[in-house]
């Protein structure tokens, strides 16, 4: 990662059986993507999204949270779309914490402000 770029992941189904709803997500992410960097990305940092499909499969999804966190350095992960997935990578993103990662909550449970890099 770049000290010029802030990277998400993006954990979804680009092929399997929700690989036509999860195009809509894909393409949302990237216009996302395109008009923050547009206006100047967050706090001057241009935002770079990493993508992986884990073709609706719970085990993937797991290998991508690991994969966002120790290869690509992501600062937050997107997805994935099913309930199926989303059960099962939180446990391992919880385990490696770090100053520039969060915990992975439960939306009833996110925070009302956004944390800082530091704290």
């Amino acid at each position: 990662m770049a000290a010029d770029e802030i990277v998400i992941g993006l954990s979804y189904g680009r092929t399997g059986i929700y690989s036509s709803i999860n195009k809509t997500t894909e393409v949302a992410v990237d216009i996302a993507a395109q008009e923050i960097n547009a206006a100047g990305g967050i706090n001057g940092k241009k935002v770079r999204i990493v993508k992986f499909d884990t073709a609706g499969d719970p085990k993937q999804a797991v290998v991508a949270v690991r994969k966002f966190a120790k290869d690509d350095k992501a600062l937050a992960v997107i997805g994935p779309f099913s309930s199926s997935e989303a059960r099962v990578p939180l446990p391992p993103a919880n385990v490696k914490k770090s100053s520039r990662s969060r915990t992975l909550l439960p939306r009833r449970n996110w925070p009302t402000s956004s944390p800082t890099p530091s704290g």
